[in-house]
């Protein structure tokens, strides 16, 4: 499993209004983290030993582009640092370096920039390839991350036939909610597997995993999923922690696991780490749950949800972990789920030592 990454929800001003955007932004707040409170997070986040990397999203970061620098400044040497942004500030190459050089610096190393059709709406692509080859030639490793509403789109095709060995480009399908969710659009209408057949959203971990006991054995090659990264520790404006950056799905599914005003962050990722039911669809994904009720615990499948309306297992986790009735009646299900996950991590650790 990947490491934790501690995620600033850095602000949820941005000048754009995609029209598939889930930050929560009309009515919250508040709108920022404080510049204060980041350099703690981000201290504190070192302090644990086990978080390796520091990310700024929103939002758009750069409204706060001094701010930015201050932060990173106060922080230097302590993690590397990714800043997650629209490019809306790179008119020009020249503006783009400006802007970037003084963020390299002090632990930048990773720019990812987010361009589509939708958000071209706003900022033009010259500017984002404006930024990247900004990025690229102050020694950055840089990515392009698109979302569409089709899936005949390719990321790659922005930057029309420009290639470079630090240049990576990753593409995901819009999800109805936020400012989307109007639009009707379920699985069968992207050609995907329906989300309670979907793996988990840590797509880092082995390329193959088994419950051997109900004998089915999951590729990451054939699952859809987040790719978030897993058990992270996403921290909003208002002090708030949760384990994924879904905006505000986590809003709705209830998945906040303590709030940096009242608990430490070693507190909150411990909770995040135990907690079955991250662990089972971060790990295994929402399949694991809905196979080992037909297979252990078959009076628990009516409990489930119908997930014929649905597009993402982002729209699956909401309508599970946000129902605590069904949260409560799914306890056996998940702590069995849970011991299952720990058993094999175990038979993992004993043969990796038996290689050594």
């Amino acid at each position: 499993m990947k490491s934790p990454l501690l995620v600033l929800i850095y602000t949820v001003d941005c000048p754009l209004r995609c029209d598939f955007c889930w930050c929560p932004g009309d009515g919250y707040k508040p709108t920022k983290i404080r510049k204060e409170d980041a350099i703690r997070y981000i201290r504190e986040a070192a302090g644990l030993g086990v978080v390796k990397k520091a990310v700024f999203t929103g939002g758009e970061p750069f409204l706060f582009h001094e701010e930015l620098v201050e932060v990173l400044e106060a922080c230097k040497g302590l993690m590397p640092v990714r800043i997650v942004t629209s490019c809306f500030w790179a008119k020009t190459k020249e503006l783009a370096l400006e802007r970037l050089r003084p963020l390299v610096g002090r632990g930048l190393i990773e720019l990812s920039c987010s361009t589509d059709p939708t958000h071209q709406a706003f900022v033009p692509a010259s500017f984002v390839e404006n930024a990247v080859k900004a990025g690229l030639e102050l020694g950055l490793t840089c990515e392009i991350v698109s979302v569409f509403w089709d899936t005949a789109s390719r990321t790659e095709d922005i930057m029309k036939g420009f290639r470079h060995p630090r240049l990576h480009f990753f593409q995901h399908l819009a999800v109805p909610m936020g400012r989307g969710r109007q639009r009707g659009i379920t699985w069968q209408d992207y050609n995907i597997p329906r989300p309670s057949q979907m793996g988990g959203c840590n797509l880092g971990g082995c390329d193959f995993f088994t419950f051997t006991e109900f004998n089915i054995t999951y590729s990451n090659s054939q699952m859809g999923g987040c790719n978030l990264g897993g058990c992270d520790l996403n921290i909003y404006p208002d002090g708030e922690v949760y384990p994924c950056c879904a905006g505000e799905l986590n809003f709705l599914g209830r998945l906040s696991f303590g709030n940096t005003k009242k608990d430490s962050l070693k507190t909150i990722l411990e909770r995040i780490q135990k907690d079955a039911y991250v662990q089972l669809v971060f790990n295994r994904g929402f399949d694991a749950i809905y196979g080992l009720a037909r297979w252990k615990f078959p009076h628990m499948l009516p409990l489930l949800p119908n997930d014929n309306d649905l597009a993402s297992v982002c729209q699956l986790c909401v309508r599970i972990h946000g129902d605590g009735n069904l949260m409560k009646a799914l306890g056996p299900l998940l702590d069995y789920g849970k011991k299952l996950i720990e058993i094999e991590q175990r038979l993992e650790g004993c043969k990796k030592e038996r290689n050594n």
